[in-house]
């Protein structure tokens, strides 16, 4: 008579684990987590976040928004959650550490300046070097046309050699045969995929430049053009 009441005992402890371990699953909604981070009021905000849902369908999107876009909209999913960017609300804290890479939209030249010169006085470059730090994925989204875009090559490259990722959406529509001029040192099999990725059929390099093999391979098999910059003869 004990023994049976000890099994009931027993199966009524595991149901009521599997019931809350049930529970927490029914709330589980994506695998993978993103932190758009949008300190500035900027333009074409609509065409990031266009991108964002093509790019990240399946991602759990979490909306860092600065001080002065309080009324900021992204959407209408529920899936989205909005946080103040502030170091001191757990909310954005949890959100920092559950997200599995960081996207920063509408960062302006002058903090990119500074994030290049590894300076972060800023909260968002504060939170970029922090996060590449432990090794967290990190793009800058851009919205710019190629005029302005090559003024600010350099600090592009800097930020990119630290190990950022820096697209620019207008780059995705461009023709087929608008070239892209690229300013990576190192060319590699990765990085000829995000060209890819963003409807780039012809890029511009210098001599200067270097291109693995991998990534040599690579543009043959995606039939990327590689065009080389004319240097005048001194």
């Amino acid at each position: 008579m004990e023994l049976k009441n000890f099994d009931r005992l027993v199966q009524s402890i595991t149901s009521s684990i599997l019931e809350k371990l049930e529970l927490k699953t029914e709330h589980k909604t994506h695998d993978k987590s993103c932190l758009i981070l949008v300190p500035n009021t900027g333009f074409g905000m609509n065409d990031y976040y266009t991108y964002i849902n093509t790019q990240f369908p399946d991602y759990n999107l979490y909306v860092g928004k600065g001080k002065s876009l309080s009324n900021i909209q992204y959407g209408s999913d529920n899936l989205i959650k909005y946080v103040d960017i502030d170091l001191k609300c757990s909310d954005f804290t949890n959100a920092l550490e559950s997200a599995e890479m960081i996207i920063v939209l509408g960062l302006k030249i002058s903090e990119m300046k500074s994030l290049a010169l590894v300076d972060d006085s800023d909260v968002v470059n504060h939170v970029i070097l922090g996060s590449l730090m432990s090794n967290k994925k990190v793009t800058i989204i851009l919205n710019t046309n190629n005029d302005m875009y090559q003024r600010i090559s350099n600090t592009v490259s800097d930020v990119k050699n630290m190990g950022i990722d820096v697209v620019n959406i207008q780059d995705s529509v461009q023709s087929n045969t608008e070239p892209t001029i690229q300013t990576n040192e190192l060319i590699t099999e990765d990085y000829v995929k995000d060209l890819h990725k963003n409807g780039t059929k012809v890029i511009v390099l210098n001599k200067k430049q270097l291109v693995t093999p991998l990534a040599k391979d690579k543009l043959r098999e995606l039939k990327i053009e590689v065009k080389y910059v004319k240097e005048d003869n001194v």
